[in-house]
């Protein structure tokens, strides 16, 4: 039995002073209220950006976001079903869902439509985190980095609690000669106010601070970032390196080649550390108007506490037509090396198609 009342409400203010000074103003508002239990969340944010062009062809910004969180719940302890709770997988970012105590043999994740279910271990990993559960894509899996997923799972809650989290964030970027070499810093802050029956979970109170350069000169770019990330939840230091080339070999032949690598020097404790290699690749020919042979390739190496996994793919991939006639032939390639589980897979395709 269930009766469910649900009140949503949201306003946003801006202000623009000259060109230089922009402040966002934002308030947000949802009430549920259910026979097993009250849930009251507000939302309340203020962003202000000041941007000034300075000397070397460059542009200073300085940017301030102030959020709070306020969570109050009222109820006795329940078993609670969460349908299609939407997250974005990143390769540089730590997700962690957004409730604790999930039941991990009830966890689906699928894709926007809802018609794609991945697979855990092949699709992606799950980690326990205390009390939490992080989620990982998997490299060469079918979700895309930087991909949408939502995700089905039942997880315990605690009893009443009530919580208000603030959030401090602060910007300082240089850009110089129009944009082809920055200088960045963030340092963000997170703390609760008067948290009730905080002992019942895991808040995370955290400070970071992160330093960065990046360089951009037309086909060629790249950067370096130092992230420490003190925690509660997963306290890390990271150094990161990137870089990114592209462009045309000659005519209608066009390349990409990204390298990524992010050495974390510490991981939740002292000591525990983890490394994550990814090179990916692509040549794209354009025969005539109307042949295409794509290549794609990369390396993933994934080694550290946790997890260890070595991974190749290509794709090779060739499509043409003759009037209403469609042809594309593609060779697959999957290597894949799993805590000292291997899987080999190839695979040969040809779809043919006519239009109407």
């Amino acid at each position: 039995i269930t009766d469910l009342k649900q009140q949503d409400i949201r306003g946003t203010l801006s202000h623009q002073l000259y060109k230089s000074l922009r402040t966002n103003v934002s308030f947000e508002s949802n009430n549920i209220k259910d026979i097993r239990y009250e849930e009251i969340i507000t939302r309340k944010g203020l962003d202000v950006r000041y941007d000034k062009k300075i000397p070397l062809d460059g542009n200073f910004t300085l940017s301030y976001q102030l959020s709070s969180y306020n969570q109050e719940r009222i109820s006795d302890d329940t078993t609670i079903i969460i349908q299609r709770e939407d997250y974005k997988l990143s390769d540089n970012q730590i997700v962690l869902l957004n409730n604790q105590n999930v039941n991990l043999s009830t966890v689906v994740v699928k894709d926007a439509t809802g018609t794609i279910t991945y697979q855990v271990n092949i699709d992606y990993i799950l980690i326990e985190r205390n009390e939490l559960l992080e989620i990982q894509r998997m490299p060469g899996g079918q979700i895309a980095n930087n991909e949408t997923i939502f995700i089905d799972y039942i997880a315990t809650q605690p009893q009443s609690y009530k919580y208000n989290a603030v959030t401090n964030s602060f910007l300082v970027n240089i850009a110089l000669y129009k944009n082809k070499l920055e200088f960045y810093y963030r340092n963000a802050k997170q703390d609760y106010i008067n948290p009730v029956n905080e002992e019942l979970f895991t808040l995370d109170y955290y400070t970071q601070n992160l330093f960065g350069s990046r360089f951009n000169l037309n086909s060629f770019s790249g950067g370096i970032e130092y992230d420490d990330y003190k925690s509660t939840l997963i306290p890390y230091r990271l150094l990161r390196y990137y870089m990114v080339l592209q462009g045309e070999l000659k005519k209608n032949l066009y390349y990409t080649l990204n390298g990524d690598i992010r050495d974390y020097l510490m991981i939740v404790d002292e000591g525990v550390k983890q490394k994550y290699y990814n090179i990916s690749g692509s040549l794209s020919y354009n025969i005539n108007q109307i042949s295409k042979l794509n290549l794609e390739s990369s390396y993933i190496k994934q080694e550290g506490e946790g997890i260890d996994l070595d991974l190749i793919t290509a794709r090779l991939e060739f499509s043409t037509r003759f009037r209403q006639l469609f042809l594309t032939a593609g060779f697959d390639l999957y290597n894949s090396e799993l805590f000292n589980e291997n899987l080999d897979f190839k695979r040969l395709t040809v779809r043919l198609s006519r239009r109407f």
